[in-house]
């Protein structure tokens, strides 16, 4: 059974409070062409139309998934942008905006409105930004799982939904995020970026040449290493350490190797080598990341 066309305005409880983050209202539309739009009834606060545009005061994700229209922000560089199935865009507060299906094609509409200041944070570290609202994450299936979800529980109402609601909206927007980082990276670099992440991710027992494994997955060097860092937070060279580092702490939680020995296995010049990584990076020496046996299990030896 299709899910019903729907405007659920939501009581965020205190969700807002404890993660940072509620859903305030949640929304599903099929706009058939020459329907009149917006088609559902929503309180005055939201009601707009093309001529008129709107002001809101809290955050909407809009996702299209079928048809087309435009949208219009006063906070874009460009005015009136096309829109098409796949497109998503995000409403700021305090920022005028208007959009609608095109007349003869109609479209298929998913929407969530959140507060909070885990989202007003991220309007300040410019993840979020209105002069960029306009995302292009295509169909994809984890967003569209995304407010699957959102649909179903705001219809639904089960126990506890409202704090289920709040996470799934920041993980929409943390989506939206991604589709951003990428549409930055030309393709061809991105693929070498994730080819070389799992390369070094199977590496772990020896020391990498970065400039080698550029060059064997057919990108400069400079750009590789920027490219990189830009979409991890580190430097190739970085992310390989820190992944051996971390598998060495693993190995000293689970078995009963020494320093030395984890430190040969790994490619380390030295267990000395080693035991000041770890301290360096955690604040504690090796010995502290050692598995101790329980008080019960030493009572039972």
């Amino acid at each position: 059974m299709s899910k019903p066309d729907y405007a659920a305005y939501l009581p965020p409880g205190d969700t807002d409070k404890t993660w940072g983050v509620a859903m305030t209202a949640a929304g599903f539309t099929r706009v058939k062409p020459g329907m009149a739009y917006p088609t559902l009834r929503h309180p005055l606060d939201r009601l707009f139309t093309w001529s008129t545009g709107r002001v809101l005061n809290v955050y909407q994700v809009v996702y299209i998934t079928a048809g087309s229209g435009s949208f219009e922000s006063e906070a874009q560089p460009r005015r009136i942008l096309p829109i098409s199935g796949g497109n998503a865009f995000v409403l700021f507060p305090g920022v005028w905006h208007r959009y609608s299906p095109d007349p003869a094609v109609g479209w298929v509409e998913n929407w969530i409105e959140l507060r909070g200041d885990t989202v007003d944070r991220l309007l300040r570290q410019k993840t979020l930004s209105p002069e960029r609202p306009l995302y292009t994450p295509g169909m994809q299936g984890d967003l569209l799982g995304a407010f699957e979800q959102c649909h179903h529980l705001a219809l639904q109402k089960p126990t506890g939904y409202q704090a289920v609601l709040a996470t799934i909206g920041l993980q929409i927007v943390a989506q939206l995020g991604v589709v951003a980082k990428m549409d930055t990276f030309d393709r061809p670099l991105l693929q070498a970026i994730e080819q070389a992440q799992t390369v070094l991710e199977t590496t772990l027992d020896q020391q990498i040449s970065i400039q080698d494994l550029a060059q064997s997955l057919g990108v400069g060097y400079s750009s590789f290493r920027q490219g990189f860092k830009a979409h991890t937070g580190v430097s190739p060279k970085q992310y390989h350490l820190d992944l051996r580092v971390r598998k060495a702490m693993e190995l000293l939680g689970q078995t009963d190797l020494q320093v030395q020995q984890i430190a040969e296995m790994l490619g380390f010049d030295s267990g000395f080598h080693l035991s000041a990584l770890i301290k360096s990076r955690t604040g504690s020496p090796p010995s502290d990341w050692r598995v101790r046996p329980s008080r019960s299990g030493e009572a039972g030896l």
